[in-house]
């Protein structure tokens, strides 16, 4: 062999390893890049392998790792001529790119190109968000005289996010919430509008619930359960708070209503409403008068052993509201007076005039009996009637009268004349 081809060739591969070497060393390396990707559970996301020269390496071997329990391997996808599989039990976790054949052991390409497609398929229970990194276990670049040495190299990773799901919003928002007025012992009733119609979400998506329930105070919502809104369709829920209004001058009562969300938003959050039930008012009922007004009530005489009547006439001055409550007018007697016909009960708005009448009764004896009637409305101040029930009368039949009778002359008298009646009209016929 010729000496001087010799030392030629042993000085270009000299020259040729300390290219290489300043390459690996520094900048303008040689670079194995495992691409990146997002998806979402339950799809297929596609990593790109791709190789950039540095005008030294002819072809290069490179392995990355990936998390079995995190990706599930679906295929590979091999380009520009590389060979990329997935590497044999106990180290099927991980990717082998070669670069493709090179007869020529012309230098790669500055690049970057791409030699491999990897795709990996992500469980539908991934956690979101999460990643799932992809590590390079080994990169070797080679020269053209077949000596190896370490590529750059890039890890990539497959970045797991949620298919969007609906984000809940609340009308009125969280913070006081008074319920309407109204009447005492009445219910006052407010509405809080849970919806997602501004935010629906996407179809696939995690659904998102509210559960509302009352954790102070003397209130109700409905509904009380865990209400569900599909992601993909915007929707609403109406959730009715309500309380039993206090009498009027018995003043408000507070509570609290606090509604948990699972949303778009992440972890569950409180939406509170501090709730007040206010006073209510109370409505007129109508407004009752006797007449007579109490005093002496003298009832009328008659036989001894008959019943005497009298009536206490109710009456109605002013009819009240419509809601209000009823006027009850009552009245009692004593042993010697009963009472029929009461209570009389008048509900609003009622007309004016005589609503109905209560009647005192005594029985009537020889001697005069005095009592007390006592009479109220709505249990209020007694209006008192001293009742008289005068002495009585006995039934008695009057004397008898001397019928006259006829005398024996008068008879006579009267066949007289009644024969001379009778000869004046026989007279008449002859004639």
């Amino acid at each position: 062999m010729n000496p001087a081809k010799n030392l030629a060739a042993s000085l270009a591969a000299g020259c040729l390893l300390a290219i290489a070497g300043s390459a690996s060393a520094g900048g303008g390396a040689a670079v194995v890049t495992i691409g990146s990707a997002t998806g979402t559970p339950g799809s297929n996301v596609v990593i790109p392998v791709t190789f950039e020269g540095e005008g030294v390496a002819v072809d290069f071997l490179a392995d990355f790792s990936f998390d079995p329990g995190g990706l599930d391997f679906v295929s590979v996808s091999p380009q520009n001529g590389a060979s990329c599989v997935q590497r044999p039990a106990p180290n099927d976790n991980q990717i082998r790119i070669l670069a493709p054949p090179n007869a020529t052991n012309d230098p790669i390409p500055p690049g970057p190109t791409l030699f491999c497609n990897v795709t990996f398929g992500i469980p539908l229970a991934a956690p979101e968000p999460s990643t799932e990194d992809l590590l390079v276990q080994q990169a070797n670049c080679f020269d053209n005289v077949g000596d190896d040495y370490p590529c750059d190299s890039v890890d990539g990773q497959v970045n797991i996010v949620g298919i969007e799901g609906p984000t809940v919003t609340f009308t009125p928002p969280a913070g006081p919430l008074a319920l309407p007025g109204g009447v005492q012992g009445g219910t006052a009733t407010a509405n809080v509008d849970a919806s997602t119609v501004a935010n629906p979400g996407e179809v696939g998506g995690a659904d998102a619930t509210v559960d509302c329930s009352i954790t102070a105070g003397a209130f109700t919502v409905v509904p009380d359960t865990l209400v569900t809104f599909t992601s993909g369709t915007g929707s609403s829920q109406n959730f009715a708070v309500s309380c039993v209004r206090p009498d009027e001058g018995a003043g408000p009562f507070g509570g609290t209503m606090t509604c948990v969300v699972n949303d778009q938003l992440g972890a569950p959050r409180d939406v509170v409403y501090d709730l007040t039930c206010p006073e209510g008012v109370a409505l007129a009922g109508p407004t009752l008068a006797f007449d007579p007004n109490g005093g002496a009530f003298p009832l009328p005489g008659g036989i001894i052993g008959n019943v005497s009547n009298r009536n206490i006439a109710v009456n109605v001055t002013d009819g009240g509201e419509a809601g209000g409550p009823d006027a009850t007018a009552s009245c009692t007697g004593d042993a010697v007076f009963s009472v029929s016909g009461s209570p009389v009960i008048v509900s609003p708005p009622a007309a004016l005039g005589t609503a109905g009448n209560i009647t005192v009764s005594c029985t009537l004896t020889d001697t005069e009996q005095n009592g007390t009637v006592t009479c109220n409305v709505d249990g209020g101040p007694d209006v008192t009637f001293a009742a008289v029930c005068p002495a009585g009368v006995d039934f008695v039949l009057p004397d008898p009268r001397p019928v006259p009778t006829m005398s024996t002359w008068g008879l006579y008298a009267l066949i007289l004349v009644m024969l001379g009646l009778g000869a004046g009209f026989a007279y008449r016929r002859l004639h």
